[in-house]
């Protein structure tokens, strides 16, 4: 149950843009290891400029929460994590194409002929920033926390076995294509044992000792975390420069927007952090700042109880009559932020890899979202709409006006707004009558689609309890799961958004990306699903 409640409220959290994603996209020049065929790893590095030296400069940015928070220690989430890709790395981290990932601390994954287990070779030469050795040993000790953590990571791998000084293996239960893409999780961030057991664990939460490219040196009075380089850090980029560019980062903690706007436009920062649309709007119109957009691959959806028979929405065209009801296109980005984008699929991410599924989606229509209502036997419908307050507060516009455009088709929602320990108690069982909630529907990445589907999605999984499945996904999400053919567990994935979306099985909302503004200072900094691409980040001298 504590697990549970963790992972639904880390969701509606991090959906709601109150914390950062945490992880540097790593780039490596390792030599190409044998790996599953259900996952390729490639190796990229960031172009250089010979004309511009990239070097120097100490790249500063706001966050609006308190940074008093633990940030060291990758089983504790939470508003303080900002400071943890830079300090932290994991063995494999997020690719930019379906079933690719990149090497970080790891240079080979070899799967056994029989797939009982996976050995993973590690990046050698390597140190933790107290002086403790990388090696499989330290690795063993992160994944073997990792595995008893607070979110189910590695649920197949029976033990972790050191092989060499350099080389672990993975002994599995079971095998399927979504085996190594927990290592890039957050929960999966190595730390140094030693700074954790000779200190104590509440010490290395705020003192973190990882093999990222910047080491954590102070946090001056809670108001801002400060960074440096690591002159040993392992990485190079692609002409065999030492990585990183920057002399260090720091983390500025300003909770008022038109603060930390005033303090980008003042030169005390060079990010601002997430946005409100005010300011993306005027951003967009100064050429001496630029918008950096960032795609967030979770999202709200309506969802119903339809495995009730008795409830008025286990009629998909009730479902569908819903959806047509209600414009997304212009409510989201006229009363949204500009970047946020209406969503016709189910599974988030999805649509990144492959841009057209062939989906025909439900588009605002009142006349037709009336026909399908009276097809259903209904010249109206009545229903409780719950809002988790944290939503509501930032886009109360855009569910006000679809409640109006609802009452013009004939759905009477009366709008609940509930904090966020009656959402997740909501959450946990089928909803009441003919109640609707706004869920989050988690997404993968352009580079695993498929991630959060089992975990979330499949019955009995963690979203949408009392929302009924469609009858194809118990053949379906199966073959997705064990093809080792990227290119047809792409294709299955398509079956399965397809025939839930027709179904209506839920509704989803939009995308609610978001965007950082920076000063023109700022070359390639950019948000990934988990963490930054800091370590390539420099500035304008």
């Amino acid at each position: 149950m504590k697990k549970l409640l963790f992972i639904i409220l880390a969701m509606i959290v991090s959906t709601s843009i109150l914390i950062g994603c945490t992880k540097d996209t790593t780039t490596t020049a390792a030599t190409t290891a044998a790996t599953s065929a259900a996952t390729s790893v490639t190796t990229t590095a960031p172009a250089t400029t010979a004309e511009v030296s990239k070097y120097g400069g100490v790249f500063k940015t706001r966050s609006a929460n308190p940074l008093d928070q633990p940030f060291g220690d990758p089983l504790m989430y939470g508003p303080g994590s900002e400071g943890m890709d830079v300090v932290l790395e994991t063995l494999l981290s997020e690719g930019d194409a379906p079933g690719v990932q990149e090497y970080a601390l790891a240079t080979g994954c070899k799967l056994a002929p029989d797939k009982s287990y996976y050995d993973i070779s590690l990046r050698q030469g390597v140190q933790f920033h107290d002086g403790t050795p990388f090696n499989a040993e330290a690795v063993k000790w992160n994944l073997d926390r990792a595995r008893s953590g607070p979110v189910a990571l590695l649920t197949q791998v029976e033990s972790i076995e050191v092989i060499d000084d350099y080389t672990i293996r993975l002994n599995l239960t079971s095998w399927d294509n979504q085996i190594l893409y927990d290592l890039e999780q957050g929960q999966c961030f190595m730390i140094s044992p030693t700074n954790y057991e000779k200190n104590t664990p509440d010490w290395a939460n705020f003192h973190p000792a990882g093999t990222g490219p910047f080491v954590f040196k102070e946090n001056r009075s809670n108001q801002i975390l400060v960074f440096e380089k690591d002159p040993n850090y392992w990485g190079k980029d692609d002409q065999g420069n030492q990585l990183p560019y920057l002399d260090g980062f720091e983390v500025h903690y300003i909770p008022d927007m038109m603060v930390a706007q005033a303090a980008l436009e003042s030169g005390e920062i060079d990010l601002t952090g997430p946005v409100d649309k005010a300011i993306v709007e005027k951003v967009m119109s100064d050429p001496n700042y630029q918008v950096l957009p960032w795609t967030l691959y979770s999202g709200p959806a309506f969802y119903m109880n339809t495995e009730d028979p008795d409830s008025v929405w286990s009629d998909q065209r009730v479902r569908q009559a819903l959806e047509y009801a209600i414009d997304k296109e212009t409510t989201v980005q006229t009363l949204g932020n500009p970047l946020y984008q209406p969503r016709y699929n189910i599974i988030n991410g999805l649509e990144l890899a492959v841009p057209d599924e062939g989906i025909v989606p439900r588009k605002y229509d009142t006349a037709k979202a009336k026909q399908l209502l009276q097809e259903a036997g209904h010249a109206s419908v009545e229903f409780d709409l719950y809002v988790v307050q944290i939503f509501w507060g930032m886009n109360q516009e855009i569910i006000l006006t679809w409640q109006e455009q609802m009452a013009a088709a004939g759905f009477i929602a009366n709008i609940q707004v509930i904090e966020v320990a009656k959402w997740i108690e909501m959450g946990m069982s089928p909803l009441p009558d003919n109640a609707v909630s706004v869920g989050i529907v988690v997404g993968g990445s352009k580079s695993n689609p498929m991630y959060t589907v089992p975990r979330y999605y499949q019955a009995g999984g963690l979203s949408f309890v009392g929302v009924k499945r469609p009858a194809e996904w118990d053949t379906l999400l199966p073959q997705a799961l064990q093809t080792e053919d990227i290119s047809q567990m792409i294709s299955l994935l398509v079956e399965v958004d397809k025939v839930a979306y027709d179904q209506a099985m839920i509704i989803p909302l939009f995308l609610p990306n978001a965007a950082d503004a920076a000063n023109n200072r700022v070359h390639d900094f950019e948000r990934h699903t988990i963490g930054t691409t800091l370590r390539i980040t420099w500035l304008t001298k």
